[in-house]
C-alpha cells in the first residue's frame, strides 16, 4: 500500500541525494531533457525542485511509490489527482494543490487508469 505520508527521496544520476519530501507533497514531475523538475508542495505553496535525473530513470527507481507516468513527459502523484477527464481525443488530470492540468497518452492512458483504480482513488 501506498503510505501518503511517507518520506520520498529523490536521488541525482550518479546516486547522491538531492531532494526528499513527504510523498503527499510530490504534485507532479515534468521532464526537462536530462533534467526533471518536481513540482511539489511547500508550506501551502507550490515549489520547484531541478532534478539531473530524466524521467525515465525517476520511472524506474519510484516504480510502486504511486509517482506514475501518464504522458511522454510528465508523472503524477496517485493520491494528489482529484479529476481525470476525457477532453478531446485524450484524458487530462486535474491535481489537488495546482492549478497545472496534465495530459495523459494514450500510450499511458489504460496503465494509469489501472494504477489509479489499484489506490482507490
Amino acid at each position: 500500500a501506498i503510505t501518503p505520508d511517507a518520506p520520498i527521496n529523490f536521488y541525482e544520476k550518479g546516486g547522491r541525494l538531492a531532494f526528499a519530501t513527504l510523498r503527499s507533497n510530490v504534485l507532479y514531475i515534468e521532464a526537462a531533457n536530462n533534467y526533471t523538475n518536481i513540482h511539489y508542495r511547500n508550506e501551502g505553496k507550490e515549489d520547484t525542485f531541478i532534478l539531473h535525473n530524466t524521467l525515465k530513470e525517476l520511472e524506474i527507481a519510484h516504480e510502486g511509490s504511486g509517482l506514475v507516468r501518464c504522458h511522454r513527459g510528465f508523472m503524477v502523484n496517485l493520491t494528489n489527482v482529484k479529476l481525470m477527464r476525457k477532453e478531446g481525443q485524450g484524458m487530462i488530470i486535474e491535481l489537488t494543490g495546482t492549478q497545472k492540468v496534465i495530459p495523459v497518452t494514450k500510450t499511458y492512458a489504460k496503465s494509469f487508469s489501472h494504477r489509479l483504480h489499484e489506490v482507490g482513488a
